[in-house]
């Protein structure tokens, strides 16, 4: 059993919602900016008490756990290249959440390997990192900023951008979110 838990922490949540979010119906375009602001909401729902309510927080091991996710194929649809395009630019929205709702990037050790389920996702053969955002100029993060707050390409998500900041914040202080009983695995 203690080989397995960390297969089933919190975390790992994340390897589930993606493969999820990009097979939902009403996402029909990885392109389309109003479905992709719906996934990021359902992504930062997903997220929120996994980054500010967890004092074991690593930004590495969500970063590695993306990275994996899109370096493999959808494993219903592996050869449906709209599908794989969908999953990438999920993949992309959850790192841009993580990116930008992250305080501390520490990129400290985590205690095993990251693990995709083959359920959800398929090896690509060439297992060539895939480094191409697949999201709409308007929705990329520059990720080369220092802090990376506020850094969209675009002006009108930066209007939006600090109203989700301050809520987040005042959710926070009210203690709004999970209880706190998260364990690590030493």
């Amino acid at each position: 059993m203690t080989g397995q838990l960390p297969h089933i922490l919190p975390d790992y949540m994340l390897v589930f919602a993606v493969p999820i979010l990009a097979h939902d119906p009403e996402f029909t375009s990885y392109i389309m900016v109003s479905q992709l602001k719906v996934i990021q909401q359902c992504l930062w729902f997903i997220l929120e008490p996994l980054i500010t309510k967890n004092e074991y927080y690593c930004y590495g091991f969500y970063k590695n756990l993306v990275e994996r996710m899109k370096s493999h194929k959808d494993a219903l649809k592996p050869d449906n290249n709209e599908m794989n395009y969908k999953l990438w630019a999920v993949c992309d929205l959850a790192m841009n959440v993580i990116y930008t709702k992250t305080t501390n990037f520490d990129m400290k050790e985590f205690p095993s390997e990251t693990r995709i389920p083959t359920m959800y996702f398929k090896r690509v053969d060439d297992m060539v990192a895939n480094t191409k955002n697949y999201l709409p100029a308007e929705m990329q993060v520059n990720m080369t900023n220092p802090k990376g707050k506020g850094s969209f390409h675009n002006t009108h998500t930066v209007n939006e951008k600090p109203q989700r900041k301050t809520k987040s914040k005042q959710q926070k202080e009210v203690g709004i979110g999970p209880n706190e009983t998260d364990a690590r695995v030493r």
